[in-house]
């Protein structure tokens, strides 16, 4: 099993994607094999951030004969969605090298470290970098359990011995930076999702060990 053919279409205009990863300049080409028809697409919650916004927004202008339908979920929900035939495309965080042998094809559109956020105030922010031990007893806004990046942090606080305070799960960026603006706790972001939101007042440091999404 593979990605539907429009799927793999879209797949190559995503793959001309040109210097500026983070503003996602993207060169559609022509989608002229279709006259009408549907495309559908899976979103993870921080896809604004990340850019990809924009190359839907130029792929509607260009393609106004295809009706986009999206779907929001965590990615290991939109991949089965893949599996199923219920989903042409979507964007996910999970390392390449998972696709490898896999049914599914896979394109590599952008990479960005995993770090963790918090408030300018807290003593965390003054750290170049925070480990898993510096989160022992800290109140943590966890990603959600349907994020792949949720359990290669989950395996970092077991190995590191720690247990921080898991006050709530979300990967929605929003959420996570009104967690650490209130002082509620500290939570994870990609660097790229921290540069493109409001920041003000909050403090991005990358993780040890290092988790790329």
């Amino acid at each position: 099993m593979t990605l539907t053919p429009a799927g793999q279409k879209f797949i190559r205009y995503a793959q001309r994607i040109q210097d500026d990863l983070n503003s996602m300049n993207i060169t559609l080409g022509r989608y002229c094999s279709l006259e009408q028809g549907s495309i559908n697409i899976g979103l993870l919650w921080t896809f604004g951030y990340a850019g990809i916004d924009h190359l839907l927004d130029e792929f509607s202008d260009a393609y106004t004969h295809i009706d986009m339908h999206v779907k929001i979920n965590g990615s290991t929900l939109l991949l089965d969605e893949v599996r199923k035939g219920a989903l042409d495309v979507a964007f996910v965080t999970e390392n390449l090298q998972h696709f490898f042998n896999s049914d599914l094809d896979a394109t590599q559109i952008s990479s960005s470290e995993i770090g963790v956020v918090c408030h300018q105030d807290i003593s965390l922010s003054h750290m170049p970098y925070i480990s898993a031990e510096d989160l022992n007893n800290q109140h943590i806004m966890m990603v959600s359990r349907l994020s792949n990046i949720y359990p290669p942090i989950q395996t970092s606080f077991t190995k590191a011995g720690i247990k921080p305070l898991i006050i709530g799960e979300s990967s929605q960026a929003d959420i996570t930076g009104q967690i650490a603006k209130s002082k509620l706790g500290i939570g994870f972001l990609s660097r790229q999702a921290f540069t493109s939101m409001n920041h003000q007042n909050l403090v991005w440091a990358p993780y040890r060990p290092t988790i790329n999404r």
